[in-house]
C-alpha cells in the first residue's frame, strides 16, 4: 500500500493517463472517454447478438459477454478482451469499441469482467482472468483463440505468458495471437503512485505479477504472434513500458512488433476502434481473419 511520503510525483504524473490527454481537460477526460463508451455498448448491445452476464468463476463479478454477428460461423475466431482500469475501476459494460473492431472480422467477441481492488487483491485477478480463458476455451472448443486487453487489461493479458498448468495442454495452442494496447508489464513503479493504494501490492507481489520481469527468468507458456500499440501522446513511461516488453519477447524468439499510434492518447487509441479505416482496426483485422 503506498503511503503520502511514498509517493513519488514524478512516477505518479507518468501512470496518471489523463495527465496526457490534449484534447479534453485532465479532469473530464476519463469521465468523457468512460461515458462515451458506455453509450457505446448500448449501441452493440442493440446491432449484434450478445448473450449478457455469463458465469465463468465461483465470485459474483466473474461474468463475461459474448457477441456475435449473423455472420459469425461456429469455429470463427474468439476475441477476448480484458478492459483497463489500473485493476480497481471501469467494467465490461465501459469498454464498448473494441467490440465493433472484432465484428468486422466476423469473430465472437468475449468482453470479461473480474473483481476489483481492494475486493481482490492481484493475484486473484490474475487467476480470475486466467479462468475466464480456461472458460472460453471450451465454450469454443472448434475456435482459435486471441486475447487482447488496455492498460491494466494488456498486463492481464500478458500475465497469461507465464501461467502454468493450463490442465488443457493443447489450450496455449490455440492462442494464435495477443494484442496488447499501452499496458503495465513491470509493476514496480506503481509502488510509488496511489495507483497501489487500493491494490495493496508489497515488492514481492509486485514482481510475481509483472510479466516482463517473470519474462526474464521463464519461458513464455503462450508461443504466439504479439502487437504492442501505443497512443502517441502517451506518457514516456508507458511508451518504454511496451518497448521493453518488445525487446523481452524478441529475445525469446517470438514474432512481435510494437508501434506508435499517431495522434491518439490511452483513450483515444480505443475510440478510434469504431473506424475501420483506424490504424489499430486494420490490424486487429489482419490478426483475426489470418489463416492457421
Amino acid at each position: 500500500m503506498t503511503s503520502k511520503q511514498d509517493m513519488d510525483e514524478d512516477v505518479e504524473n507518468e501512470y496518471t493517463c489523463s495527465r496526457w490527454v490534449r484534447d479534453i481537460p485532465v479532469d473530464l477526460a476519463l469521465s468523457t472517454y468512460i461515458n462515451q463508451w458506455a453509450q457505446m455498448t448500448s449501441k452493440a448491445r442493440e446491432s449484434f447478438d450478445v448473450e449478457l452476464n455469463i458465469c465463468y468463476g465461483n465470485k459474483e463479478e466473474c461474468t463475461l459477454d459474448v457477441y456475435r454477428t449473423k455472420e459469425t460461423l461456429q469455429n470463427a475466431a474468439v476475441f477476448i478482451f480484458f478492459h483497463g482500469g489500473y485493476w480497481q475501476e471501469s467494467s465490461k459494460d465501459e469498454y464498448a469499441p473494441p467490440i465493433f473492431a472484432a465484428m468486422r472480422a466476423a469473430a465472437f467477441t468475449v468482453m470479461v469482467e473480474y473483481q476489483l481492488a481492494p475486493k481482490a487483491t492481484l493475484d486473484e485477478i490474475v487467476a480470475q482472468v486466467k479462468s475466464a480463458v480456461k472458460f472460453v476455451a471450451k465454450r469454443f472448443p472448434e475456435s482459435p483463440l486471441y486475447l487482447c486487453g488496455h492498460s491494466a487489461g494488456a498486463h492481464l493479458s500478458a500475465m497469461m505468458m507465464i501461467q502454468e498448468s493450463w490442465e488443457d495442454a493443447d489450450l496455449p495452442k490455440r492462442i494464435k495471437g495477443m494484442c496488447l494496447v499501452s499496458g503495465v508489464y513491470d509493476l514496480l513503479p506503481l509502488l510509488k503512485t496511489t495507483i497501489n493504494t487500493a491494490v495493496k501490492m508489497n515488492e514481492e507481489s509486485a514482481k510475481r505479477n509483472s510479466p516482463a520481469l517473470q519474462l526474464k527468468l521463464v519461458r513464455p507458456s503462450l508461443r504466439c504472434p504479439v502487437i504492442l500499440p501505443v497512443g502517441e501522446y502517451e506518457s514516456p513511461s508507458l511508451h518504454n513500458q511496451s518497448k521493453s516488453m518488445l525487446e523481452i519477447l524478441k529475445s525469446h524468439g517470438m514474432e512481435c512488433k510494437y508501434f506508435d499510434i499517431p495522434k491518439c492518447d490511452h483513450f483515444s487509441i480505443l475510440s478510434k476502434l469504431t473506424s475501420a479505416e483506424f490504424q489499430l482496426s486494420k490490424e486487429l483485422y489482419q490478426m483475426l481473419t489470418e489463416k492457421h
